[in-house]
């Protein structure tokens, strides 16, 4: 079974949630006014948070999507082995 790592960088992130608005499910609004990962697992460290998660936890489409339209590219998907 596949697995991903969803991966943030809150450094930065400018908190335009246009990652909560293409995946509520995954992305989630803080009040640091910084897009956070919402799953079990979430390692947060040197100003960045991070999780791997198998392919039918998630919807790798959206998550692709939620990557692709932030506009600062604080967002990385990665596909592991």
């Amino acid at each position: 079974m596949t697995k991903y790592r969803i991966e943030i960088d809150l450094d930065k992130c400018i908190g335009a949630f246009t990652c909560v608005d293409v995946y509520p499910e995954l992305w989630e609004q803080g009040d640091d006014g910084k897009a956070h990962i919402i799953a079990e697992g979430v390692i947060k460290e040197d100003g960045r948070e991070y999780v791997e998660l198998n392919e039918k936890l998630i919807d790798v489409e959206a998550a692709i999507q939620s990557q692709d339209v932030c506009p600062v590219q604080a967002i990385k998907i990665t596909k592991l082995k």
